[in-house]
């Protein structure tokens, strides 16, 4: 019975990764780096626009908007976290993405920096891309000693989307204006989304049939297992009127019979 049950873990964990392999890791970088990516372009021109638009006040302005983005991030993050459980991490990237973006994406149909204030501002109650994204790993990764390695590579290319973007906004800015770099910008998000939608699979479903299969797996184990000790007793014992005892074979359907 302890030999089945350990065949049928190392069943389940190449189970695992095999239905996880539609939802894998590399799926979700793209989803990370187009993200922050579009963020980064306009941090080198943010700065100097706040400054023409609010003079003197401009650190008030500032700290305003990020106290008010990091309250509202505070509580959206563990909703979103939840919500995902429930909706799957999908979808609610997808709304992640659309409203974290959302703010650079105005400037260019708008020029006023007190609208993108207001929007950076609200743009907290979206700013969860990183906790579905853990959330996305661990739902692929099933071998918790691959995690680390898979959350590094995640915070990699977050570092490598802030090392390309502000250099590559301010030369976009310096050769075409500060127009091109929100349309990029823009480019960059639309891509996102649209990868979102398209190509990004789900992992929420594919780990909730991976538990599923892990179920089977056990109930056929020890179903196995119950067919072997039953043949031995049948082996060596017999009943008061001289035949074999039979199996217990409700038992073993209602151990059998899927979920």
């Amino acid at each position: 019975m302890t030999a089945a049950a350990g065949s049928s873990t190392s069943r389940l964990k190449e189970t695992g990764s095999s239905t996880s392999s539609t939802a894998s890791v590399s799926f979700i970088l793209p989803v990370i780096f187009f993200e922050f990516l579009c963020l980064a372009l306009t941090r080198a021109l943010i700065p100097r626009l706040f400054v023409q638009e609010f003079g003197t006040y401009v650190y008030h302005v500032i700290g305003v908007v990020e106290t008010v983005k990091g309250v509202l991030a505070f509580v959206s993050c563990p909703l979103f976290g939840k919500l995902s459980d429930k909706v799957g991490r999908k979808a609610c990237l997808l709304v992640t993405v659309l409203g974290t973006t959302a703010p650079v994406c105005l400037l260019c149909f708008t020029n006023s920096m007190r609208v993108f204030a207001v929007a950076q501002g609200l743009s907290g109650m979206f700013a969860a891309t990183f906790t579905l994204t853990f959330a996305y790993l661990s739902d692929c990764v099933q071998d918790p000693r691959q995690r680390a390695p898979a959350y590094g590579l995640a915070l990699a290319t977050l570092g490598l989307s802030f090392t390309v973007g502000p250099v590559s906004g301010s030369y976009i800015s310096k050769a075409y204006g500060d127009k091109a770099v929100f349309a990029v910008a823009l480019l960059l998000a639309s891509m996102d989304l649209l990868y979102i939608i398209f190509v990004l699979p789900e992992s929420k479903q594919a780990s909730a049939e991976v538990q599923e299969q892990a179920v089977r797996e056990w109930r056929v184990a020890n179903a196995q297992s119950l067919l072997r000790v039953e043949s031995l007793a049948k082996a060596f014992f017999v009943t008061n009127s001289g035949e074999q005892m039979g199996p217990n074979w409700y038992f073993l359907q209602r151990t059998v019979d899927p979920i």
